[in-house]
């Protein structure tokens, strides 16, 4: 198992060293989701797209993002692991906008608890209490020289 996060991480840092600024050229995970899919068949990692919904098994994470680009963007991920089973957030990179939560936000709904993340605060180390996630984020458009540096997070079923 510990092979398996540190590895996760590495495939983190690479996607985290492909972003720029946000009003730079973004990095787009689709391009490295091949890459990291091939390098990970054997530890069952993915990139989930926005608005994708996913089944994971025990021992399977996958990778949630968002473009750091300061355009308006709104997603919902909807994940589900095996009954009994507990899904984790690991958030290594999390960048939100300073101007607070009416610019910028993320949100986790574990069963009828809705937590909200934004400014500095983050979602890593979230454990569900259920076997289901709903996360919700969403922007608005920021006017240069704003700036959001957005989140990557890995889901993990366990």
């Amino acid at each position: 198992m510990r092979q398996k996060r540190v590895f996760i991480m590495q495939v983190l840092l690479l996607l985290l060293q492909q972003v720029s600024n946000c009003w730079g050229e973004h990095w787009n995970a689709t391009d490295h989701h091949a890459q990291s899919k091939r390098a990970s068949d054997s530890l069952r990692i993915s990139v989930i797209e926005c608005g994708v919904d996913a089944t994971l098994a025990n021992g399977e994470s996958a990778i949630i993002y968002s473009d750091n680009d300061g355009k308006f963007e709104r997603c919902i991920w909807k994940i589900q692991a095996p009954s009994g089973s507990k899904l984790s957030v690991d958030c290594p990179n999390v960048a939100f906008n300073n101007k607070g939560c009416k610019f910028e936000k993320f949100f986790i709904v574990d069963g009828t608890v809705k937590t909200k993340f934004c400014n500095r605060n983050s979602p890593n180390g979230f454990q569900s209490t259920t076997n289901s996630l709903k996360i919700k984020y969403k922007r608005k458009v920021l006017a240069m020289p704003e700036c959001s540096g957005g989140f990557i997070c890995q889901i993990s079923a366990a």
